[in-house]
């Protein structure tokens, strides 16, 4: 069976309340959580279809590459602590660092619970915020 819900000693996490609590935020900052089918290639819609966890590892790592590659001799540093410099330095709004943290927590839940059950409607969200967040690092970084 798939997993909605996880519990490890003191650390639980739900999912679905998860991903609900990121899009939520994207929409509360103005972040486009959908865009049409035609917007992705038909290799990420399959990889979606086959395995929809893979859309959060794989957008995930083009943010972090977009950090790492705006912050140049930062390469080695933790991306909260790249996050948090790029909110200290005003680069970032305060409220994009927060939604891209949680989007952080979300991707390591999800990659460390074994057997994640996302829907493909998850995954479609998932890769709309995360293309809206990367549209914005690049503006910003770039």
């Amino acid at each position: 069976n798939k997993i909605r819900k996880a519990k490890f000693r003191d650390f639980e996490v739900d999912l679905s309340e998860a991903i609900k609590d990121v899009t939520n935020n994207a929409i509360e900052l103005g972040i486009t959580v959908f865009y049409p089918r035609s917007t992705y290639n038909n290799n990420d819609l399959q990889m979606i279809k086959v395995a929809p966890a893979w859309a959060f590892l794989q957008s995930w790592k083009a943010i972090e590459d977009i950090l790492r590659s705006g912050c140049a001799g930062q390469s080695k540093r933790s991306v909260s602590m790249i996050i948090k410099d790029l909110e200290q330095s005003h680069i970032i709004d305060p409220n994009l660092a927060k939604l891209i943290l949680k989007m952080f927590k979300l991707r390591n839940e999800i990659v460390h619970v074994l057997d994640a059950e996302i829907t493909e409607a998850e995954a479609m969200e998932w890769l709309a915020v995360s293309k809206s967040v990367q549209d914005r690092l690049k503006q910003r970084l770039g």
